[in-house]
């Protein structure tokens, strides 16, 4: 819970504030940025990290990009997903193109262990972590 909160915070705080504010005070917009970092970090809970992304068009296309490179930076070594990992995704359009809700299986099978969506709506960042258990050892 407390998870969901602190990156529902640092989504809605951290984006509307750097895309006024990033000319005139860059000390704001870094700080949007370290919310979000921290987010992630608590999200991927150090076994890789799936970006679902809803709701994105017009102007805060960019946002997609922007979490997902930051996501890659802060979290590397782990695995950092947004769709099937054979799929190039530089763009904005790419990463929505190729975007989907995964199955556990799917995640386990590619090494991740959380997603975090991000959902836009009107203005604010939605976000919601979901935690995919690790499967029980096999047993003989």
């Amino acid at each position: 819970m407390a998870a969901a909160t602190l990156l529902s915070i640092g989504g809605s705080v951290g984006f509307d504030v750097a895309d006024r504010f990033v000319l005139r005070r860059p000390e704001i917009a870094m700080s949007g940025c370290a919310r979000v970092d921290e987010g992630l970090t608590v999200a991927a809970y150090e076994h890789g990290l799936y970006l679902r992304f809803i709701n994105f068009q017009g102007r805060m296309l960019d946002a997609v990009t922007l979490i997902y490179f930051r996501a890659c930076y802060i979290l590397y070594p782990q695995p950092v997903l947004v769709g099937d990992p054979s799929v190039v995704a530089n763009f904005p359009d790419q990463v929505l193109a190729g975007n989907f809700e995964p199955t556990d299986q799917w995640l386990l099978q590619h090494g991740i262990h959380s997603v975090l969506t991000y959902h836009y709506d009107r203005h604010h960042f939605l976000t919601h972590v979901r935690h995919v258990p690790a499967p029980p050892p096999a047993t003989r």
